[in-house]
This record gives C-alpha cells, sequence and structure tokens, in this order.
C-alpha cells in the first residue's frame, strides 16, 4: 500500500505540472489537433524545472521548498499570460476540451495505462545495484542536498557535479512535491519516463496521422522535439519570441539533461527555424536572410539559457576522430533496425510512387538539359558505397540509398508538412547510424558510448516516423487482397522477431537479484539487508561482505547531519562488483573520492592525479597508525565525520584502525554513533 500510495503522489505531482504548462501548451501548440496536451507534462516539468534550476544557480532562491513553490507560481503565470495574449477567435480551454473529451481521455488512459505497467515491471527488481544506478543515486541524493546549483558531487568533496545533472533537478524537484524519499523515487523516474516518452510519441504520432488528413493545411511546426511553434500562436512578433524561447529552451534543456542528445536535436530545430522561414516567406534573399539569422539565434539562445550550466561543466568527449575498430556487419544491423527499415522502405515506395505519378511531359522535357546532372550524381553515389564497402563499411549499402531517397523526396515542393518530417526523420536516424560506423568520440570506450548514445536518438526519431509512415500506408495496402497478406504477413514476423527481446529480456531482469527473498518494492534500497557478496580483505584474503550491516550508519547520517559536511569512507578498488562509496551515494554527502574511473572521466578537464592522488589518501589515512598523518588528511580534505562500517572494517589494517581511540582521547574525534558493526566519529577541532 506504500508503494501504491507513493506512485499515486507522484501521478498527482505530474498532473500538477502538466496542467500549469497545459495553457501555454494549448496556447503555443494551437496548430496542432490535440493543441500540446499529450506533451503538456513534459512541458510542465521542464518550464518548472528550469525555473526552479536558473533561480538556484542565480542566488534568487533556494533548493528547497519555497524554491519550488516560487518556480510552479513564475511557470503558472507565465502559462496564463500565454492564454490571455491568444487570437480573439480562438475557443476557450472548456469549449475545447468539450469538444475534444475522447483525445483528452484516450491520451490519459495510455499515460496511466503505461505508468502503473512500469510501476509495476520497476517493483520486480528495484533495486538500485550494478551498472550506472549507483552513481545516479548518488548524484540524485547529491541534488537534493545542495542548497543551490550547481549540485555538490558526493563523490568528490570540494567540486560540483561535471555531468548532465538537470534530469536529476526535475527528479528531485518531483520527488519533493510528491514526498517520496529519494530511493522510491528514484523506481518512479524510470516509470514516468517510460510513460512520458510513450505519451509523447504518441502524440507525435497522433498530430502527423491528423495533419495528413487536412487538406492543404500550412504546417507551422516542423519538428516537434525543437519546441518551434507556430508563429502567430498567440500574436504578432511578441509570439515569435515567445516560440523561439521555447524551442531553444527545449533543445537547450538536453545539454545538462543528456548531452549526446544537444547537436543532434539542435541541427534538427535550426533546419526546423530555417525551413519554416523559408517556407512562409516564400523563397528570396531576404527570407534566406532572416532564415540565415534565425537558425543562429536558436542556436545561441539554447546555449545562453543553460549558461550556469555549461560554465561548470567539463566534458569527457569534445573531440572526434575515425573509428579504426571493427564495423557493424549487414546482419546484425538488420538485426537491429530490421523492422523499421520494413516500415522505412513502405513508406519511400509509396513516396516515390506519388511523385513519379505527378511527373508530366512538359516537366520531364524541361528536365532533360539536366540529365547529365542525374548521371553524374548516380555515378558519385555508386562511387561513394562502392568505396565504403571496400573500407569495411558493411552497413553502407543499406544506409546510402535510404539517407538519398529520403532526403531528396523531402524536398519535394509544395509536400506537405507532416510527409517532410517523415521523411526528414527517417534520414537523420539512418544517418545517425552510419555516422558512428565512420566516427567515434575521444575517450570513449571503444565506441560504446558513440554507438548507444546515437543509436537511442535514432530509435526514438524512427519510432515516431514508422508510426505514422504505418498508420498512413494501411488504407492503401488493405485494398489489394495479395498485397495485403504479403505485407501483414511479413509485419507480423518482425514484430514478432522485435518483440522476443523486451518479452525474454525483462523477466531474465527481474531474475538478475542480488537476492531472491529482497521484497517487490519501489524502495530501491530495501535490498541491502538481504544480501551478501564476496570481495577480499586487507591481507588478500576472501571475505563476504553484507551491505545491511551498514544501514545503522546510513540511517544515522540522514537523520542528524544537515547540510554538506564531508565524509571519510573506504575506496573500493572495484565498484561495479562492490558498493563501493555507498555512504556517500545514500545520503548525498560528499566522500573524498568516489569511483575512480567515472571520476577521471568527468574529470577530464583536470589532471588525473587529482583523483589518484585522493585515492592513496584515503587508504593511507585508514590504513596510517599515526594519528598527525591522519589529521593532516582530514584537514586537507575539511572532513567533519569519519565512518568505520563494514568495507573499512575489511579493506585496512585494524592497526591502522587503532588509532581511532587514540584520537578520541586526545579530543580530535568524538564518537557519535556506534552499533554492532560500525561507528561514525566526529571531528571536534
Amino acid at each position: 500500500m506504500t508503494d501504491i500510495l507513493a506512485a499515486v503522489r507522484w501521478w498527482a505531482a505530474l498532473a500538477v505540472v502538466g496542467l500549469v504548462a497545459w495553457p501555454l501548451a494549448w496556447s503555443l501548440l494551437r496548430r496542432l489537433p490535440d493543441r500540446g496536451f499529450a506533451f503538456a507534462r513534459p512541458i510542465g516539468l521542464l518550464l518548472v524545472g528550469y525555473l526552479f534550476w536558473l533561480a538556484g544557480s542565480l542566488g534568487f532562491a533556494g533548493n528547497d521548498g519555497g524554491g519550488i513553490v516560487l518556480a510552479l507560481l513564475a511557470a503558472a503565470g507565465l502559462s496564463w499570460l500565454a492564454y490571455r495574449r491568444r487570437p480573439p477567435d480562438d475557443p476557450s480551454l472548456r469549449d475545447w476540451l468539450r469538444a475534444n473529451r475522447r483525445t483528452v481521455i484516450l491520451t490519459e488512459l495510455l499515460f496511466l495505462g503505461v505508468f502503473a505497467l512500469w510501476v509495476w515491471v520497476r517493483a520486480q527488481n528495484p533495486a538500485i545495484s550494478a551498472t550506472e544506478k549507483p552513481m545516479e543515486f548518488a548524484f540524485l541524493n547529491g541534488v537534493g542536498r545542495s542548497s543551490a546549483f550547481p549540485p555538490l558531487d558526493p563523490w568528490l568533496s570540494g567540486y560540483a557535479i561535471s555531468y548532465y545533472y538537470f534530469g536529476y533537478v526535475m527528479v528531485s524537484l518531483l520527488g519533493r512535491m510528491a514526498f517520496v524519499a529519494e530511493p522510491v523515487a528514484f523506481n518512479l523516474a524510470i516509470a514516468w519516463l517510460v510513460a512520458g516518452t510513450a505519451t509523447g510519441a504518441f502524440g507525435v504520432v497522433y498530430n502527423l496521422i491528423a495533419l495528413r488528413g487536412i487538406r492543404n493545411y500550412e504546417l507551422r511546426i516542423t519538428n516537434y522535439e525543437s519546441g518551434i511553434a507556430d508563429g502567430t500562436a498567440v500574436g504578432g512578433r511578441l509570439s515569435a519570441v515567445i516560440s523561439l524561447l521555447v524551442g531553444a529552451l527545449a533543445i537547450g534543456s538536453l545539454r545538462p539533461t543528456n548531452t549526446w542528445d544537444w547537436p543532434t536535436y539542435l541541427l534538427l530545430g535550426s533546419l526546423a527555424v530555417a525551413y519554416y522561414v523559408i517556407r512562409t516567406d516564400g523563397w528570396s534573399w531576404r527570407a534566406a536572410g532572416r532564415a540565415a539569422f534565425a537558425a543562429p539565434a536558436l542556436m545561441g539562445l539554447s546555449s545562453l539559457l543553460f549558461l550556469p550550466f555549461s560554465a561548470n561543466y567539463g566534458s569527457a568527449y569534445s573531440s572526434a576522430s575515425l573509428w579504426p575498430g571493427s564495423y557493424t556487419h549487414a546482419w546484425n544491423y538488420l538485426l537491429v533496425y530490421g523492422l523499421f527499415l520494413f516500415f522505412i522502405i513502405t513508406h519511400l515506395v509509396r513516396e516515390l510512387r506519388d511523385w513519379t505519378t505527378s511527373w508530366t511531359e512538359e516537366g520531364k522535357r524541361r528536365m532533360e538539359p539536366h540529365g547529365w546532372l542525374i548521371i553524374m550524381g548516380l555515378v558519385v553515389f555508386l562511387s561513394a558505397s562502392a568505396i565504403l564497402l571496400l573500407r569495411g563499411y558493411w552497413i553502407a549499402p543499406i544506409a546510402l540509398p535510404i539517407i538519398l531517397v529520403a532526403g531528396l523526396l523531402a524536398l519535394r515542393p509544395e509536400l506537405p508538412a507532416a510527409r517532410r518530417v517523415v521523411l526528414a526523420l527517417m534520414a537523420a536516424a539512418i544517418g545517425l547510424s552510419l555516422v558512428v560506423e565512420i566516427v567515434v568520440l575521444d575517450g570513449d570506450v571503444g565506441r560504446m558510448n558513440t554507438v548507444f548514445k546515437f543509436y537511442l536518438q535514432a530509435w526514438l526519431m524512427l519510432s515516431v516516423a514508422c508510426g505514422a509512415a504505418a498508420v498512413w500506408a494501411w488504407p492503401a495496402i488493405r485494398e489489394t487482397k495479395r498485397l495485403r497478406t504479403a505485407w501483414s504477413v511479413a509485419l507480423g514476423l518482425l514484430v514478432f522477431a522485435a518483440a522476443l527481446y523486451p518479452l525474454t529480456a525483462t523477466p531474465a531482469k527481474w531474475n538478475i537479484r542480488m537476492s531472491k527473498d529482497a521484497p517487490h518494492t519501489l524502495d530501491g534500497e530495501a535490498f541491502l539487508s538481504y544480501v551478501e557478496y564476496g570481495d577480499t580483505d586487507y591481507a588478500g584474503n576472501p571475505i563476504t561482505i553484507h551491505p545491511g550491516d551498514d544501514l545503522g550508519i546510513i540511517d544515522w547520517l540522514r537523520r542528524n547531519v544537515q547540510g554538506t559536511p564531508v565524509v571519510m569512507e573506504a575506496h573500493g578498488g572495484n565498484p561495479y562488483r562492490s558498493i563501493a562509496a555507498r555512504i556517500a551515494m545514500y545520503t548525498g554527502l560528499p566522500n573524498v573520492i568516489g569511483w575512480d574511473w567515472h571520476q577521471r572521466q568527468q574529470r577530464a578537464v583536470v589532471p588525473g592525479s587529482a583523483v589518484t592522488n585522493r585515492i592513496e589518501d584515503v587508504n593511507n589515512f585508514y590504513n596510517t597508525p599515526d594519528a598527525a598523518v591522519a589529521r593532516n588528511i582530514l584537514a586537507q580534505y575539511g572532513v567533519e565525520y569519519i565512518v568505520v562500517g563494514t568495507l573499512e572494517n575489511a579493506y585496512y589494517w585494524p592497526q591502522g584502525l587503532a588509532k581511532f581511540d587514540q584520537m578520541i582521547a586526545d579530543g580530535t574525534l568524538e564518537e557519535v554513533f556506534r552499533d554492532g558493526t560500525g561507528r561514525i566519529f566526529r571531528i571536534t577541532n
């Protein structure tokens, strides 16, 4: 029941931010059939989260309840102002809701259904352990602990987080609005991301399909990701400025949320702005000049709005080079993209047929003088494909034709904007899948991050584009029995093959539990009392670690320590297979050093010795029997609390740990907590 109530409060918090932003979305996205209803929650969370973060970054408000209330009120004011400035002939929200009740109910049921489903999925294996989850949980707790932004780094005392942390700010904000503790908020955030993505994708496809059915419809928004809304939505030049700001905010937020997404959608958004200007004004040098101004303006604003983030962020990936390793084989590529390619080919065939049927004899004669250009283009294309194939780029013969055909078809004059968007997304997504075969970001682990980060973008674009393409194609396909049968059978086989992974991998993930006895709950740290794992002690002997033994220490620090004092805890050399840096992770209190590789990766702009020196100091602090040496290390890092728990007793020599009683006797320390397995000391001077 506790988990259910937490989920209900989380849903209510999302409903609040969605209602706050709904008048703004309704006004700015008035040209969309659903008036932006499907996007109200993410727009609301983005707007409230941004105002909250900005106020905390500039010192106008604190990272507390007062700051959240201020952000909600400011967002509500902006939203109401946009609604009040709508055109006089625009219906009221109440009238629109009456007329579109079915759309609203369907969207809400979809969100609620996916959210409830994924709450249940997360409850099957909620443990915050393995892979990057401990780091993410540390950042979430660090954000909640910080008094202002940028938030402190729990795994490197004295430093702010040098990572894309804005997503954790929004999760922390929702958690406090819903009165949900971080271990539960972590899993509810995942459920919200799945439900929000599903609803947003549904909204995009629904609007594209609806727009496709409206004849001669002039769409004023060409890319939903960019957030660039109709310049006439609220009237006059002010509306154009607001639209540009909303687009810049949506795109700019990607940089502090997931930096890898920012360049891709910044490019797409800039092209969308330029396209809108030229389509609205018609082709002229003046229109080209306006487009050349508007696109860089979007780029500049997207950076300016998040300047407090970039001023404190040092990226580990700032350059790229040619990938010298192995390349993706065509069969593996088809395994990943086969279902999408089926929809893409279907759509391109239909678009080519539509284009060729519009040819006239007069138009063909006008093209005859340019025939040599077409032939030269084909020669260049075939030569490029052959060269790439000979160099080992096995997917080039698949990707290049799609990129070329979809790109050229998207450039046709008088093409409805909804179809142009779908073609552009297809070309961009397949283009990304080819780019990562050729280029890798320097500093990557092989090309792991480069591939999976950009593949995620490609999947999102293709999910939207192919959903609309499938709905558009079906009415024509079902008219011919043989075609309908063949197409349906092929689609059924591909959907079955694609569904095998989520249907088999999800239960498999549930079964990867450190303990079968751990409860099914939303509490991501409930597993600690049920698990154990093998490690090696200070003398190289095998030892069993019981993470639950440190819960008393963690609970005391949470309840009794205010602010962000520095905590000294053990450094673990194998973080993926241990609970290293667990005190900072579960409390948000900064320790001297957390996970070695992650900190060196995130501190690429500082020497690697800045991290390795701290590791040496932590190990020396616990191992040295000399209290004077220990005091110097404490002073160097401003440590206020020392933890001696499960890992400290396992990793460090008893002679070194014995000095703490001596330091209590000489007045350096006082013991503030003790249970059967651990102690906490506070530095007194």
